[in-house]
């Protein structure tokens, strides 16, 4: 009986530490044709800050489309976000069709995209805290 009570117990202390804050939407919901979001991608560094990226297609003529990669970032554990940067101003022409982020042990953030309209291109940028490194091709896809 008293293991089901401490049992019990740290059920329930575990259930009242943690709560969900309410939803928050970082990117505007596309209306097709003009604009779609998707694919997201999110890492966090030691420091707790989150990064958010997703992709938004842009139509530029009918039925063809761009992409860029957009982001926002959080230092207060997702309660408020930076306003929305577009990572890729570079491109008008391409479609970006998958994104991953990762972290590494300094707090860099790496992006990693693959870029459309064959021949596809892995293409790879780096956020040192400070900036965002130009695009760099890591190889033919």
């Amino acid at each position: 009986m008293k293991k089901i009570v401490l049992i019990l117990f740290y059920i329930i202390s575990l259930y009242a530490q943690y709560e969900w804050s309410e939803p928050v939407e970082l990117s505007v919901t596309g209306v097709y044709p003009d604009t779609r979001y998707e694919l997201p991608a999110i890492t966090v560094d030691n420091n707790g800050t989150l990064y958010a990226f997703w992709i938004k297609d842009i139509a530029y003529e009918f039925l063809t489309w761009y992409s860029q990669i957009e982001y926002r970032k959080s230092t207060d554990g997702g309660l408020t976000w930076s306003t929305t940067e577009n990572l890729t101003p570079e491109y008008n022409f391409y479609r970006i069709i998958e994104i991953q982020a990762v972290c590494d042990s300094q707090n860099n953030v790496h992006l990693f995209y693959l870029r459309g309209n064959s021949p596809y291109k892995v293409l790879y940028k780096k956020f040192n805290g400070d900036s965002w490194s130009e695009p760099n091709e890591i190889s033919p896809y």
